[in-house]
């Protein structure tokens, strides 16, 4: 018996079966004391190799970094966006933006990409408000708004919310590639 709980002590001083969130193994990069550009050049070869887990934990920790320049953070938060995305982790990308946004809140391009992964995993009230956010900043955003009737639309079932947003998609771009959509929807509504 005490055989068994001296390798289990041994075991856990070791670090075997203890849960290590991306976070921890993020601050403990941190704590190694790679410089910004280091996690970021780390990142990117585990990326490249296909090491999603691994190249996610170096530019999560660029973020946490109190070092990393703002040119570095918003270089780890394209990259660790691009690889949450193309993990198939969209709510962790969600997760990782949010705090960019509160420090960035007129960001675009950020509003712009966590409102269509917000669509995405079906969050339609958080999608909505984002889009809402976008088109109060870029009120002749196109897609924006074609974006919109979809989530009014499919979130929420709001025939007249989703067409107003159709409609206006038609006036911006009566030529887009998603017209024929927009008219189509907007013909289903005449009575």
């Amino acid at each position: 018996m005490g055989g068994a709980l001296g390798l289990v002590g041994l075991l856990t001083v070791a670090g075997c079966g203890e849960a290590k969130s991306p976070g921890v193994v993020a601050a403990k990069t941190v704590e190694r004391g790679y410089a910004p550009d280091r996690l970021l050049e780390i990142g990117r070869v585990h990326r490249k190799s296909g090491d999603t887990t691994r190249a996610e934990q170096e530019f999560a920790a660029v973020l946490e970094n109190k070092r990393a320049s703002e040119e570095q953070r918003r270089a780890a938060l394209r990259e660790l966006m691009a690889t949450c995305i193309e993990a198939q982790r969209f709510r962790v990308a969600i997760d990782y933006a949010e705090p960019e946004l509160r420090r960035h809140p007129n960001d675009v391009a950020l509003l712009r990409l966590v409102a269509s992964l917000a669509a995405a995993v079906g969050e339609g009230l958080k999608a909505r408000d984002l889009y809402e956010r976008l088109l109060a900043l870029a009120p002749s955003d196109a897609e924006s708004e074609l974006a919109l009737a979809r989530v009014m639309r499919d979130a929420f079932a709001d025939r007249l919310g989703a067409g107003e947003h159709f409609e206006r998609y038609v006036q911006l771009a009566p030529n887009g590639p998603h017209a024929g959509e927009a008219r189509a929807f907007l013909q289903e509504l005449r009575p």
